[in-house]
Formats: C-alpha cells, structure tokens, sequence
C-alpha cells in the first residue's frame, strides 16, 4: 500500500496560500491607485472650476463698471452690443441670486439647529417638571412621619374631655338657634371666649341607631372613603399615622386648593366611643404638640 506524499500536499498548499495573499495584496495596492488616481482627478477638475468661476466673476465686475460708464450713441443702437448688455445683466443678477440662496440656505441650516436645540430643551425641562410632580404626589401619598405614638390613657382622656364638653354644651340653656330647618337639620349655637360652639341635630326616623353608627364609622376609620368627604376644587390625602384599635385611628391629613400654594396640614383623631346604651363619634384635630413630637414631616 502507497502512503500519501504529505510533504508535497503541504507544499502545494503552502503555494496556493500564498498566491491568494499575493493576489489579495495586489488588488488592494490597484484599488488604492486608482482610488488616488480618482482624487487627484476630482481635486484638479475643482481647481479648473474655483479658476473658472473666479474669471467669471472677475469679467462680470468688469462689465459691472463698464455698464457704469456713460454709452455712446454707436453702442445705444448697436443691436448686439444691446444683446451683450442684457446678457451681462442676466449673469450679474444671477450670480447676486445665487449668493442671496447661499445665504439663505445657511440662515436656513441655523434655524432647524436652533429649533432642535429648542425642542431639545423643552423636552427636557418638560421631563424634569414631570419627574418633579410625580416626587411630590409620591410624598403626598406617603409622607415620611416619624411621632412618637398616642397611648390608650392619652385617647381616653381626649374622648372623655370632648365628651364632657358635647354634654355641657346639649344641656346648656344659653344656645342660640336660628329656628329654621333645612333638609331636617336644626342648629344650635353659642359663642364663648371668641369661640363659636354649634352643633347640628336631626332625627332620622325609621334608621336603627347601631346600624347609623356602623356605617358612619365604617367611613371615618378608613382613608378611602373618607377622601370623598372633600371640597371639590382641593386635594385631600388621609394618612394612616396610627390605628390605636378598631375604635380609633390617627390620621395626618393634608388639603391643597387648586387656585393657591396654601397647604393645609394637621393630624386628624377619629374615635368611636361605646357609651352603653349610646353611642358618640369623635372626629377632631389631635393637638401634636400634646401627645407627640413629631420628627420629621416631608411631602
């Protein structure tokens, strides 16, 4: 059995390799030439044109001062020198065209750029303000509160001091009234120390009063429902700040009016109070400064 020539193989595929390199080199050395070759070419045909249009300017600025001149009586009815003229005119206004497009191209060019960069800008400060907006309703929905939390002792005195005072003012015989009802409503009211004391009653016939209780705290003692409670043209967020029980609950509540920077911010305390066979719904605004120290207050 005849073993395979691997030198020669080898050899001959050594030269085939090599001949593709050489070929390959070739062709990019021809391709460069006639690259070059073709750059000299468009550089000198553009250096005939600048000489050309530079001739040609020159002979229309001659006959520019020419035509400046007073004509002879020959020239003035010399049909072709007539013709010459009108052409020589034609190619100045040309020329002056041309420049006046040059121009505007360029004025042209600056606007678009200074439009985008316009447009760029807008676009920028518009996302910024959006971005501003989103960080600020983010923080009115949830504000960062850190207070020191309401004891059970400090709720019970507040509902029973709002109590005692609910009782006094419905058993006192100095109110006022207006005497009229609206809707079934009747007031009662009294000024003491520059305070004004009202209060509002009406008697709902044919209504359980546990059933009224559980439905009016069912709105009281949670954000969502409360929220509806609101002034069309403001704002309004209930944060849950504390929930002492299912009978009493902390808000931090903040109002905003669309027509005016005021914000209005305070922490709201709504109790529910078994009083036997009653029953009383406190809603007011706790006093921080008496049971808490608030830390901070962002949003």
């Amino acid at each position: 059995m005849e073993l395979p020539d691997l030198a020669s193989d080898l050899a001959s595929d050594l030269e085939e390799v090599l001949a593709a390199a050489d070929q390959r080199t070739k062709s990019r050395l021809r391709a460069k030439r006639l690259y070059y070759k073709k750059r000299n070419l468009l550089d000198d045909l553009q250096r005939d044109v600048d000489v050309l249009e530079a001739e040609y300017q020159r002979l229309l600025a001659e006959h520019h001062q020419r035509d400046a001149q007073p004509t002879s009586e020959t020239a003035v009815h010399d049909p072709s020198s007539a013709t010459h003229r009108a052409y020589v005119q034609l190619a100045q206004v040309k020329s002056a065209l041309v420049k006046e497009n040059e121009e505007l191209k360029r004025l042209h060019a600056n606007y678009q750029e200074m439009e985008k960069q316009i447009k760029q800008l807008a676009a920028a400060q518009k996302k910024a303000s959006l971005l501003a907006e989103q960080e600020q309703e983010h923080k009115r929905r949830n504000p960062m509160l850190k207070v020191n939390p309401l004891s059970q002792d400090q709720c019970t005195e507040i509902a029973r001091t709002s109590y005692l005072e609910i009782k006094a003012f419905r058993e006192s015989e100095t109110c006022f009234t207006t005497g009229t009802s609206v809707l079934g409503w009747r007031d009662r009211h009294v000024l003491r120390q520059n305070k004004l004391m009202f209060s509002l009653e009406k008697t709902f016939q044919g209504r359980a009063t546990d059933m009224m209780a559980r439905n009016i705290w069912e709105i009281l003692s949670l954000p969502e429902p409360i929220v509806i409670m609101r002034p069309r043209d403001a704002k309004v967020h209930f944060h849950v700040v504390q929930r002492l029980n299912e009978d009493a609950v902390v808000y931090y509540y903040t109002l905003e009016r669309e027509d005016t920077d005021v914000r209005i911010r305070a922490f709201i305390l709504a109790m529910r109070v078994d009083l036997g066979s009653d029953g009383c719904m406190h809603l007011s605004a706790a006093d921080a400064g008496k049971w808490s120290r608030t830390r901070r207050i962002s949003g």
